[in-house]
């Protein structure tokens, strides 16, 4: 798979620089945003092909679903999604929005193929 650019958000400081550091070793070009607020400001001045984003993340008002939806309705983005959370939720429920959920907790080799496998969607 080519090297693609990936937006990590998660509210948890650790989450989010573990998730960035399994992409980073894949080889891609990793940026981190802390809320839902932050990446949709990174989105507007940046383009990303995949996301991972927390479902809920308490230190904005936005969940990761509001964020896609913000992202791919507002801005007309097009790229990939992974929704990472704890909470039981289905891609159906999640939305058109997301790709592919990953279910916390995850194992290092889970979020490498859930990165592998929306990548290569087209």
């Amino acid at each position: 798979m080519d090297s693609k650019k990936i937006l990590v958000v998660d509210d948890d400081a650790s989450t989010r620089r573990l998730i960035a550091d399994i992409i980073e070793i894949m080889g891609h070009d990793v940026k981190v945003a802390s809320s839902g607020e932050e990446a949709i400001s990174l989105c507007m001045y940046e383009d990303f092909d995949i996301i991972t984003t927390d479902l809920n993340m308490g230190n904005g008002k936005m969940n990761g679903v509001a964020m896609a939806k913000t992202i791919v309705e507002d801005l007309g983005k097009r790229l990939k999604i992974i929704l990472v959370t704890g909470s039981g939720i289905s891609v159906e429920d999640a939305g058109h929005y997301i790709s592919l959920i990953v279910a916390k907790p995850f194992r290092a080799e889970e979020m490498q193929f859930a990165i592998s496998a929306v990548g290569a969607l087209r």
